[in-house]
């Protein structure tokens, strides 16, 4: 937990150093004035709708794990999603989210292979509703300006590639009956290798994950349903989370069209997913400074620090304070069940 408590304070400093370079930039009278003047039932809206969005993952996931047996309650799910959200945050292009769930559903006597399934189930889907919410965008050109970008541009091209590998790399670990041999063929050439023979040792442990893919590919294609009714959750999900600058931009007193915003955080979103940066500090926050200036001219910069604190930052802390609950938890119920055992031998000696 020290490290992560680190990894949140870089991750902090980082954000607070990219707002005051581009804070720097700007008219802080006119800044101060939009501030003061914001319409916070517009914010409240801003907030709810970020709250929303990490709802309707746990919906997805109770939906899914009660369809395996598990009677898990929506807050158990809702734990889920914020870890999913804390993780993502701290480590580079998201990579840790799902370990880190992983963990915590393992930690709940979820057994591993219904964990893995409902993670690269979930994974998949979102994967695949990102890309095309962001391809219809484009397609239906409401976002000429930002692909325009030159920084953007790149980046969108360099996320859709990642994000279609994602796809078709869950999709072949779940559904490919050649995983098994070609982790075989793999583990072989690493016994080859001298410096390389270690991780050889790991060799059964993987066997086992690659066979609880393959019974999640054999249980998804006997049960295409659980897909269909992930989608009626990840679909609802990137609504609301592109939501949260529409009422960010309606609390800075600018009427913008709903659909289009939808359509430009999609594309932004997608661009900066999977850049191998932790949260994407720093570079997002220039980014989203560039595209907020074409939805509300002049003003963008506030735009992006009140979206920013609030689909990021309020997410990255309400994770933290989830998560050190839970280690304290189970910290303390280790220590419980210790005292338990101890005073229950002593009795057992005291009555011998």
């Amino acid at each position: 937990m020290k490290r992560k408590g680190w990894r949140v304070l870089a991750i902090l400093c980082i954000g607070f150093i990219a707002l005051f370079y581009f804070g720097g930039k700007q008219d802080g009278v006119r800044m101060k004035k939009m501030l003061l003047e914001t319409k916070p039932e517009y914010l409240l809206l801003a907030a709810l709708s970020f709250l929303s969005y990490l709802a309707m993952e746990a919906l997805a996931y109770r939906n899914f794990l009660r369809h395996l047996g598990y009677r898990v309650g929506f807050f158990h799910c809702y734990r889920y999603a914020l870890s999913d959200f804390f993780f993502s945050s701290v480590s580079p292009g998201g990579s840790a989210g799902q370990p880190g769930q992983y963990m915590i559903m393992t930690q709940d006597k979820i057994e591993s292979a219904h964990a893995l399934m409902s993670l690269f189930s979930f994974n998949m889907v979102y994967h695949m509703t990102m890309i095309g919410m962001a391809v219809g965008a484009l397609v239906l050109g409401a976002t000429q300006r930002v692909a325009k970008l030159p920084a953007l541009k790149v980046l969108i091209i360099f996320g859709l590639l990642v994000q279609i590998y994602c796809v078709c790399l869950i999709f072949f670990l779940m559904f490919s009956k050649r995983v098994p041999d070609l982790a075989e063929k793999f583990f072989t050439f690493l016994n080859r290798i001298p410096f390389l023979k270690r991780f050889v040792a790991k060799r059964e442990s993987l066997k086992k994950h690659f066979e609880e893919q393959k019974e999640t590919g054999e249980y998804l294609a006997g049960h295409p349903i659980l897909i269909l009714q992930l989608f009626l959750y990840t679909i609802p999900l990137f609504i609301f989370y592109y939501s949260v600058p529409f009422f960010v931009a309606g609390a800075l007193g600018f009427h913008v069209n709903w659909i289009q915003v939808i359509a430009i955080q999609s594309v932004a979103m997608l661009a900066l997913e999977s850049v191998p940066l932790p949260g994407g500090v720093g570079l997002a926050e220039g980014s989203f400074l560039a595209v907020y200036d074409m939805i509300s001219p002049g003003a963008g910069f506030t735009m992006m620090l009140l979206a920013r604190s609030i689909n990021f930052y309020l997410g990255l802390s309400l994770g933290a304070l989830v998560l050190a609950f839970t280690e304290k938890t189970r910290i303390l119920k280790q220590k419980r069940l210790k005292w338990q055992n101890k005073h229950l031998f002593k009795k057992q000696t005291d009555g011998a």
